[in-house]
Parts: C-alpha cells; sequence; structure tokens
C-alpha cells in the first residue's frame, strides 16, 4: 500500500534521527545502519540455495525447516507454511550479504542470552550452507533491570535508555553541586553529563557480561567503590597533583616510558609505590585477554585494581613535600603513568575523564 509505505518510511526516518541523537550522546556511530526490510528481495535467494543443497527441507504443514544432527537441538524453521519469512531467514540473508560485501575473518552477534538457541542453530545452518570461511560469534550477555521491577517489552514494562541517561545526568547534577563548589556552572553541568554517561556504561562493563544487570544509581555515582566515578576522580587527583609542578610538561611522557625511571629499585620503598609498578605493565595484558574473552569487565576491573593502587599510594606517601629531588622525580613519574593508563583506559571503554571533580 503506497500510503501506508510512504507512513511506514517517515515513522522509520524519524526514529533512526531520534536514535543518532542518543547514540551521539554515549559517543557511538555506525558505519553502516540496514534494517530488515533491506533483505526483503534476497530472502527467497537464501531459501532456493537451501533446497538446492538439500539443506532446507518441507516440514509440517508445508513449512521450510532446517534439521540438524544434534537431536537436542530442534529444528529451525526458515518459512511460515503460509509462506511467510521469519526473523531465521532474514539473518540467513544478512550471513550471505555480509560474506560477500566484506569477506570478514569474524561476525559477532551481540544479543542477549535469551536468544541463545537462535544463534546456534542459525550458525550451524551457515555452515550447512557453506559459510564455513567466517567464525561466528554470539556474545550473549544477561538481561537488564532496575531495582524495582524487571523490564519486559512484550509485557510493556520498560524503561527507555533516554529516561535512565536524563535521570543519571540529574542525579549528577546534584551530587557536583554538593561536592564541587568550586566549579563554574557550564564546568559543573560537562562534569555531571560525564559523570552520568560514565556510571552508566561502566556499571555495565564492568560487570561479566552473562549476568544479570541491576541499576542501582547510588552504587553507580559513588566516588567509593567500583565505579566510574571513583576512577574519574582517581584521575583528577592524579591531574591535579601534576598541575601543580609541571603544567607544561604533563602530557609529553609516554605511559611505557614513564615506567622506566621508577625500575631503580632504591625508589620503591613503599608497597603502595611497588603495587603501582607492578600494575601499569599490565595494561596490554588485560586488554588482550578482555578482547580475546569479549568480556571488558575483565579490563575494567584491572583499571579498578589500579585506581585503589594509586589511592593507597597517595594517601601514605608524600609527594609533593619529597625533600629528595630523584625519589621526587620517580613518584612524579610514577603518578604521570598512572594518570596516563587511567585515561586511555577509561577511552577505549568509551568513557570520558573530567580533568577536575
Amino acid at each position: 500500500d503506497e500510503e501506508n509505505y510512504k507512513l511506514w518510511e517517515w515513522f522509520k526516518d524519524l526514529s533512526m534521527k531520534h536514535l543518532k541523537e542518543t547514540y551521539a550522546k554515549l559517543g557511538v556511530s555506525f558505519d553502516e545502519y540496514i534494517g530488515e526490510s533491506f533483505y526483503n528481495d534476497k530472502m527467497q535467494e537464501i531459501l532456493d540455495e537451501g533446497k538446492e543443497k538439500g539443506v532446507i527441507e518441507t516440514g509440517e504443514g508445508g513449512a521450510l525447516i532446517v534439521n540438524f544432527e544434534d537431536e537436542k537441538m530442534s529444528p529451525f524453521m526458515v518459512q511460515k507454511s503460509d509462506g511467510a519469512t521469519l526473523y531465521s531467514t532474514r539473518d540467513l540473508a544478512t550471513v550471505k550479504y555480509r560474506i560477500k560485501k566484506w569477506n570478514p575473518v569474524k561476525m559477532l552477534y551481540v544479543v542477549d542470552s535469551a536468544q541463545s538457541l537462535h544463534f546456534k542453530q542459525l550458525f550451524e545452518t551457515a555452515k550447512k550452507l557453506g559459510y564455513d570461511g567466517t567464525k561466528f560469534k554470539h556474545i550473549s550477555f544477561g538481561r537488564m533491570s532496575m531495582p524495582d521491577k524487571t523490564m519486559s517489552t512484550r509485557k510493556g514494562n520498560i524503561v527507555l535508555l533516554e529516561e535512565i541517561l536524563r535521570d543519571g545526568i540529574q542525579r549528577a547534577t546534584e551530587i557536583v553541586s554538593e561536592k564541587s563548589k568550586d566549579l563554574k556552572r557550564k564546568e559543573k553541568a560537562k562534569v555531571a553529563e560525564i559523570i552520568a554517561i560514565g556510571a552508566i556504561k561502566y556499571n555495565i562493563l564492568s560487570q561479566n557480561r552473562t549476568t544479570d544487570i541491576v541499576f542501582e544509581w547510588d552504587k553507580m555515582l559513588a566516588v567509593e567503590g567500583n565505579s566510574a566515578p571513583y576512577l574519574q576522580y582517581t584521575y583528577a587527583r592524579a591531574e591535579s597533583i601534576l598541575r601543580r609542578v609541571e603544567e607544561e610538561n604533563k602530557n609529553q611522557t609516554d605511559l611505557f616510558q614513564a615506567i622506566e625511571p621508577i625500575e631503580n629499585k632504591e625508589f620503591l620503598q613503599d608497597r603502595h609505590e611497588l603495587d603501582i609498578a607492578r600494575l601499569l605493565p599490565k595494561f596490554q595484558e588485560y586488554l588482550v585477554l578482555a578482547a580475546q574473552e569479549y568480556k571488558p569487565n575483565l579490563f575494567a576491573n584491572y583499571l579498578y585494581e589500579l585506581a585503589q593502587a594509586f589511592n593507597g599510594f597517595y594517601n601514605s606517601v608524600s609527594v609533593l613535600k619529597t625533600e629528595d629531588a630523584a625519589l621526587k622525580a620517580a613518584r612524579l613519574n610514577l603518578i604521570r603513568a598512572l594518570s596516563r593508563a587511567l585515561k586511555e583506559g577509561l577511552e577505549i571503554l568509551g568513557i570520558e575523564v573530567p580533568e577536575r571533580m
């Protein structure tokens, strides 16, 4: 129907505009936006190919299905008996399109754990069709909820991301207004937004993705404990020391170059200094591990451990009042390296850091 099709396009365009505005707040962008309708003229081709290769069979009532050798895996329906296609049909058409266009080494599907069976069936079907040159991986994650209710789109009890962002910024604004009275109004607003968005992201990324996640604002916005504000505050604290002694040179030292001058053991007198010095070289190790396991929480928890080590150091070791010039220089190098690691680490997680809090 031409009139309804135009309405649908209008709805789609409005929705995409709104979604992109929300993504922009999160610092997220995509190279391609391809909706399901894009594959409307590509599904018959995949059905014909499946039947020709003997992968797709006719099931009960004339529906088209894929059977598997594993008896525990139920048949994969790719077309209903009335000829209607399903998610499975479009996902198979997507696989073929992506392989033809990009020839990827891997395809990662970041979808919640409720779809685990669907992706097992999809990947197995893709292999049966001969698309085995690409590695398929379902990056599953748990459900998200608020403390007072479980969210479900089918039941209609959902909380929009936009609402969470707005609520988070409001809460963070109250905290910043109370604790950072020396900041100007515009700076307070910017810091509140950075803290709120960072808290939301970190609350998700710092937890094992396979577990369910609850949005608890008091915990997420706490300046103590495993939270984004705690890491951001640690960075701001480290930078405040550096600003007082070397404003012009604070950005000129590479992370691993900064570690070199502190390897002389006579400078590592305090156990907190040793904790930081031992943790800093593990930055890349944890980053690679998180990437290999598809678990950003491994890297996030490393950054938290690094922040804990610094705060122990900050509370027990004097830096600015250190009389020994060589020891003072070594400690400043230690702080500089840690500050750089925290900032770059949080940026990798998509989290900004304010220079002052």
